[in-house]
């Protein structure tokens, strides 16, 4: 019998499939269930490039924004939030461990360095408390920069705070993956683990797949479902032999000698990198494997050199620029660098099936930060923006004006409203809105 979690198996592995039509009418499942992530960018934007104008449904795309123009009617922008808690409030520096400490809490985090951390549950993982049961993985938590859980990171904030934006409990942060092939292999699990000896052997000369695994199953099952489904499965299991197929290349090309505690199968490029954790995201998402995800681009106070970009300074010495014209431009091109990042996100969650639409209308994805301006440490008119219409319960492509030091946190209420789940009140929250 299959149902809406149906998984196809074979020698061990389980393969989890996308939302089928075919099992769904059985399981009396009307539509897919939302998809929801959170994408936190390290040291703000320039904000004169990043903010909009206009009004409502009549507003003009930034010059930062501008690669989202194709899905201008897929997102929504957001003015006059802050993160009040990431403010210092008399503990003096640290900005960059409170922004993303704070980024999805909302609670002032307890300035130390050592184990007596101390922040609060965040706004993923009370989604995944009440309805992450739905799914093989309550959340997924991801990233493309290591982090640490001891040590002064930041002002006499611990590394823990630096390192995580997602957090289980006020003392556990929930440690993110950096490893795309680990990231993979969580999800669908290593085909060479379930192989014996003449398997191994037979497919030693060849690159293994999940999917040779699950082929006798998979084939069974196609002569199920409806034609529509039939295509969707297609697509879904080439979206999996595709990742596959760009982990293994990865493997192959990036041994560095130079640098031996470096995992092979994380790209050497950062685009690359980034955009398999994306990529993560989508597999995620298609295959109904979790419901709730959150990225880091980079850990608060990232110092990253965009080399690729024409420039050899990190990225918060950079954010630093005092105004210099060259420094600020450079900061620039960074953010169009990641907002041309999440422009592919976006269109791999569009072109993916998921019910009768695509992810991205089954998704609310926020990105943004809790620092606006990098060199100011402001924590005010914030950066935000929500992709996704969650399956029509949003209206999207407008610009919200919210009165003036609106809290992060309304918003954050707003969307568990979205997804049916049941909070009088998050953080500093006064109020509740999406």
């Amino acid at each position: 019998m299959f149902d809406r979690r149906t998984a196809i198996k074979g020698m061990g592995v389980s393969l989890t499939l996308p939302w089928l039509e075919t099992f769904a009418a059985k399981n009396n499942a009307k539509n897919p269930a939302i998809k929801t992530a959170f994408v936190f960018m390290p040291n703000g934007f320039i904000m004169p490039s990043w903010d909009v104008s206009g009004e409502e449904r009549n507003y003009k795309l930034s010059e930062t924004l501008q690669p989202l123009k194709a899905f201008k009617n897929d997102f929504n922008v957001y003015q006059n939030l802050k993160q009040h808690r990431a403010q210092a409030n008399g503990d003096g520096g640290g900005d960059h461990a409170r922004n993303s400490g704070t980024f999805l809490t909302s609670v002032q985090v307890k300035k130390t360095k050592g184990k007596d951390i101390k922040a609060g549950i965040s706004i993923d993982q009370l989604a995944a408390k009440q309805i992450g049961g739905r799914t093989e993985l309550p959340s997924l938590e991801l990233g493309c920069e290591k982090g640490q859980l001891a040590g002064n990171c930041d002002s006499g904030y611990s590394c823990a705070y630096s390192s995580n934006i997602s957090w289980a409990t006020e003392k556990m942060p929930m440690v993110k993956e950096i490893n795309p092939r680990l990231a993979f292999t969580r999800l669908f699990g290593d085909p060479k683990q379930h192989l014996n000896k003449q398997e191994k052997a037979r497919l030693a000369m060849e690159d293994s797949s999940i999917l040779d695994l699950v082929s006798t199953e998979s084939k069974s099952l196609m002569k199920q479902v409806s034609a529509f489904d039939k295509q969707k499965m297609t697509e879904y299991l080439d979206s999996v032999r595709s990742i596959e197929k760009r982990l293994q290349k990865v493997s192959k090309e990036s041994v560095d000698i130079d640098v031996p505690e470096m995992p092979s199968s994380i790209p050497r490029e950062y685009k690359e990198h980034l955009r398999l954790m994306y990529e993560m995201m989508v597999l995620a998402f298609q295959a109904n494997k979790t419901h709730i995800a959150t990225m880091m681009l980079g850990n608060a106070g990232s110092n990253r050199r965009y080399e690729f970009l024409g420039q050899n300074e990190g990225h918060h010495a950079l954010s630093h620029h005092g105004n210099d014209k060259h420094k600020v431009d450079m900061i620039k091109k960074i953010d169009l660098f990641h907002v041309q990042q999440f422009s592919y996100f976006m269109r791999r969650l569009k072109e993916t099936k998921d019910g009768h639409g695509s992810l991205l209308d089954n998704s609310m994805i926020l990105f943004g930060s809790a620092i606006s301006d990098g060199n100011r440490h402001s924590h005010s008119d914030l950066p935000i923006l929500m992709a996704g219409n969650a399956g029509g319960k949003l209206k999207t492509g407008r610009l919200i004006k919210s009165k003036k030091n609106t809290p992060l946190s309304n918003l954050f209420l707003g969307m568990l409203d979205t997804l049916d789940v049941k909070a009088s009140n998050f953080g500093d929250s006064n109020g509740r809105f999406i």
